[in-house]
């Protein structure tokens, strides 16, 4: 991602709007690119999505974390508690974070044959998968922590006394 925000940075700055549908990237107005600028776009359209969803994860945080605060009277860390559970569901049903597809008729957690108690989690972006029974908990919880990290990783903390 590194590399990306140098560019990222530079499109900016040329008056570039970069906007995120799905796994495209469109960059307006795209009669202004170079051939240079599209191969160097190409060459790191994973990490400008990466870097865009990143700044969008930060701006909807400290939005949420304001608006609790000012608009609905909450102190500082019970908004930004508020904040980071809303960007971490939305972490979880980005399309992008989806957890791997198990095989048909096998648990999504620890991949044995499905037993009775079998219970279905939807997926982000349509369909579901199924988990047994034992396994939903503790794979709730390792989506939890998966997100939290993620979260971590683009500047927004875990709020004191955080569990997954």
């Amino acid at each position: 991602m590194a590399a990306a925000v140098p560019l990222l940075d530079e499109l900016k700055g040329a008056g570039f709007a970069l906007v995120v549908e799905g796994d495209k990237l469109i960059v307006a107005p795209a009669n202004r690119l170079t051939d240079a600028t599209r191969s160097a776009i190409r060459a790191h359209k994973s990490a400008l999505l990466a870097a865009l969803e990143a700044e969008q994860l930060r701006h909807d945080y400290d939005e949420r974390a304001g608006i609790a605060e000012h608009d609905g009277g909450l102190c500082r860390p019970d908004a930004e508690k508020m904040a980071f559970e809303t960007a971490l569901i939305g972490w979880l049903n980005n399309p992008a974070h989806a957890a791997p597809m198990p095989v048909e008729g096998h648990c999504a957690a620890c991949a044995d044959p499905l037993g009775d108690d079998a219970v279905p989690v939807l997926r982000p972006g349509g369909g579901h998968s199924w988990l047994d029974g034992r396994c939903t908990l503790a794979w709730l919880k390792r989506r939890r922590v998966e997100a939290a990290a993620a979260l971590e990783a683009v500047g927004i903390p875990r709020p004191a006394g955080w569990t997954p």
